[in-house]
């Protein structure tokens, strides 16, 4: 890839405290794979791994970019119109995931931050 390629949205993604980057089509997906990845740990890594970590997308040049970044770029890169910021999913996948309400809802201090 060249510098003068486009950049554009690929995934979202998640970023755990220790750096490691998880992704999916969804951030509720992303969320999922690290969960399973660490699902053997004590809860007090849990907690500091998952506690502080970043909401995302990677994109097409494998950038980690915040939220507000990735907006920009998918307007600048016409994957979404400025005035679609809250159906970006829809705009950028062509379909909600399902139980938006519920995935928007969840927070990595109620996913299983609780765990003993």
């Amino acid at each position: 890839m060249t510098s003068k390629t486009l950049e554009l949205i690929k995934c979202a993604a998640i970023r755990l405290t220790d750096g490691a980057v998880y992704t999916g089509r969804f951030h509720g997906d992303a969320l999922q794979k690290a969960d399973k990845d660490h699902a053997r740990i004590s809860a007090s890594r849990y907690r500091r791994l998952f506690e502080d970590s970043e909401d995302g997308f990677m994109t097409n040049k494998g950038r980690f970019v915040s939220r507000e970044e990735a907006y920009e770029i998918a307007v600048r890169s016409r994957q979404m119109t400025p005035d679609s910021y809250a159906d970006a999913v829809q705009d950028l996948w062509g379909e909600k995931p399902q139980g938006v309400g519920e995935l928007g809802a969840v927070a990595f201090g109620n996913a299983r931050i609780e765990r003993r």
